[in-house]
């Protein structure tokens, strides 16, 4: 699913039968906003392997990207 696509962001999810994923990136300085559903949740950091929650949104420097799963 996509819940954020413009010019300088993108936001992606996908649920399956092993688990959920969650992509954000972005181009310019802003602001990625999470639907209801996200917000307040806890995942897990692709990369660096620690736990992460999510707020209501989150600030992205240009080309900043943060990769979750659940």
């Amino acid at each position: 699913m996509c819940f954020s696509a413009t010019a300088s962001i993108s936001a992606y999810g996908v649920i399956s039968s092993i688990g959920a994923g969650l992509s954000a990136k972005q181009t310019q300085q802003t602001t990625v906003s999470f639907p209801l559903v996200l917000q307040n949740t806890v995942w897990k950091d692709a990369l660096k392997g620690n736990a992460d929650s999510l707020g209501t949104s989150v600030a992205l420097a240009p080309y900043e990207y943060r990769i979750l799963m659940h």
